[in-house]
């Protein structure tokens, strides 16, 4: 592809017709180029709030441009709200709009819910059973859904597949990775729908499109079909990091051979967030990988230089987790401060760190494999015998549990036999239109595996219907077993409380945020910290003999670096516990991340530095 390189005469934001393909590096006003866009196709270019969809990648994106928009002290952006586009949203919620509106065709009914990851996996293993399959082949299916393609090659995996899509349609609910793949087969089908969405994205604007995977690209072809001239993305090849999910950069390089001859291509050519040494360090990471657009001139800086970038060599995991608390007290004196982790296991020592140096942080939990969801999860059931869902998820916890088990019973042979009878009761759902508890009870009567499940929720039942709570946690701790063990559960009430007392900081000055490398696309901050680059951490240790990971690692990294608009420190550790070094031993020396190393030779001192530290007395 080749790219243009504006000069101050080109306003990227007026180009047309299009489409248009704007290369936006870290930093460069994307977001305000994008609210530009709208604010020109409103005021200048004639067109009706109604006909333009912008979709961006996040639901924060989302709210971020309404805010860029309605920022009356930023004229240059500034919308009336009776003026702003009706369709600022995510795919993803463009796509639940769409079935929500044609629920019939989607074979849903009103209310429909969207699964989460741990119940997917339920219906999944049932999926595989009637298929056919052991339960662990299930996962098979699950890729093509997560990421966004259809592989229709191997038999068995599509009839799991199908299967797999009954059982939702039996819980009047849908997959959240299969959203985007389900509006675009009623689109595709319909000729009345696809018009009425085609007449709503007459001016297509599409944020972070080197993350988008096939099914979005599927949608976005389809909105923009025939109106080609109304398209116009934003994003930057260097920035794709969703390949778990079927993210490619490929899409964005290959833009101008998808959407016709007279494409037009144009870049940001300076950094406005990040000082040199940031840039300047964080760059050799992606200018060698294969087939990246060429960006000459690219990322000019408007920025002061700043200080250095300092990599921290730390004697332990826990050193490292105490040096970053230290560090971020003093930091957040003089602005907000991002501290990024690789994997969502090391923030409980950061955490407990901050906390010890009475900082606030904000850290958005995972909650989905938390004994309290579990607990949520039993009182949908109990508040509603009819969520299928929720019952089945609770047999699930029930089949999990070993102190339920019959003793002299191999757990997996169990397990495979008796949630075999448990998947074969959904036939029975569908044919007489009945909940599954009801088919458990009528099957119960003649099958003694599914009598015993019946029994333990029915004490369940019974506790909850008694409202003694002393009965009801005696009940729940025994059958659904939230909590494997008294330490298990004190643990989790020690993170809540922790979470609770440390999440008081609100975005902003004076504010430290805890998220993974992921998570923090699209923020910036005064200080950033990127923790835990060691061997087998980052990137994970099974990654690295595959090259398309090894290459969205070395981006991931340059994404997280580029968040700061002034001071960078990466850290590794000397010694790291076996939970996060994927390690057998339970701790062990280790080494620092291939990329550090990568970096480090390939700067001058100029631009990076690396500091070692003794372990803590």
């Amino acid at each position: 592809m080749t790219d243009s390189n504006p000069g101050p005469e080109v306003d990227v934001a007026r180009i047309m017709p299009g489409p248009v393909l704007l290369l936006a590096g870290p930093g460069s006003g994307k977001t305000f180029q994008l609210a530009r866009r709208a604010k020109f196709l409103v005021e200048e270019a004639g067109a009706g709030k109604e006909g333009i969809t912008l979709l961006t990648f996040t639901t924060e994106a989302a709210a971020n441009m309404r805010a860029a928009l309605s920022d009356q002290d930023r004229q240059e952006t500034f919308l009336p709200h009776e003026h702003q586009p009706e369709r600022i949203q995510t795919m993803h919620s463009l796509a639940y709009a769409v079935l929500a509106d044609n629920t019939r065709l989607a074979r849903l009914r009103k209310g429909f819910g969207i699964v989460e990851r741990l119940k997917r996996g339920v219906l999944l293993g049932d999926a595989a059973q009637l298929a056919g399959l052991r339960r662990e082949e299930a996962e098979s299916c699950d890729t093509c859904r997560r990421l966004g393609a259809c592989d229709e090659g191997e038999e068995a995996k599509c009839r799991a597949c199908e299967k797999y899509k009954w059982l939702l349609r039996l819980c009047n609910a849908v997959d959240f990775d299969e959203l985007v793949l389900r509006a675009c087969d009623i689109l595709e089908r319909r000729d009345d729908v696809r018009l009425a969405w085609r007449a709503k994205a007459r001016h297509l604007l599409v944020d972070e499109f080197q993350d988008i995977n096939a099914a979005q690209h599927r949608l976005i072809t389809i909105l923009s079909e025939g109106q080609e001239d109304g398209l116009f993305a934003a994003g930057d090849d260097d920035q794709s990091i969703y390949g778990f999910r079927g993210g490619t950069p490929d899409y964005i390089r290959r833009f101008r051979n998808d959407f016709g001859g007279n494409v037009r291509v144009e870049a940001l050519p300076l950094c406005w967030r990040c000082p040199q040494h940031v840039i300047e360090a964080a760059t050799p990471l992606v200018h060698a990988q294969p087939d990246r657009i060429a960006k000459e001139g690219f990322c000019g800086l408007r920025c002061d230089l700043g200080s250095n970038v300092v990599v921290h060599d730390l004697a332990s995991d826990k050193a490292e987790a105490s040096f970053v608390a230290e560090e971020a007290r003093r930091a957040v004196r003089e602005g907000d401060v991002l501290i990024l982790l690789p994997l969502r296991e090391l923030a409980r020592d950061v955490k407990r760190a901050l906390r010890g140096q009475r900082l606030d942080y904000d850290c958005k939990p995972d909650v989905e494999e938390t004994g309290l969801n579990a607990l949520a999860n039993a009182r949908a059931w109990l508040e509603n015998p009819e969520d299928n869902l929720a019952t089945r998820v609770c047999i699930e916890r029930i089949l999990d549990n070993p102190e339920l088990r019959p003793r002299g019973e191999r757990a997996e042979e169990y397990k495979e036999r008796v949630k075999g009878k448990v998947a074969s009761l959904w036939p029975v759902v569908d044919e007489h239109g009945q909940p599954l508890i009801e088919a458990l009870e009528s099957r119960a009567a003649t099958d003694e595996d599914l009598e015993c499940v019946r029994t333990h929720l029915e004490a369940v039942r019974e506790a909850w219907d008694s409202e003694q709570t002393a009965e009801f946690l005696a009940q729940v701790g025994r059958v659904i077993r939230p909590w494997a063990k008294p330490r298990s559960l004190c643990n989790e009430i020690d993170q809540w409380i922790g979470d609770a007392e440390g999440r008081s900081a609100p975005a902003g000055e004076g504010a430290v945020r805890v998220m993974t490398m992921r998570s923090a696309k699209g923020l910036s901050a005064d200080t950033v910290f990127v923790v835990g680059l060691n061997e087998g951490v980052f990137p994970r240790r099974d990654d690295c003999d595959d090259a398309a990971k090894t290459e969205e690692a070395q981006r991931l990294l340059y994404v997280s670096m580029t968040r700061a608009k002034h001071t960078l420190h990466l850290t590794f550790a000397r010694v790291r516990s076996g939970s996060t070094s994927h390690r057998s031993r339970s701790e062990g020396p280790v080494r620092p991340s291939p990329l550090l190393s990568q970096l480090l030779s390939q700067l001058s001192t100029r631009w990076i530095k690396r500091r070692r530290h003794g372990p803590k007395r």
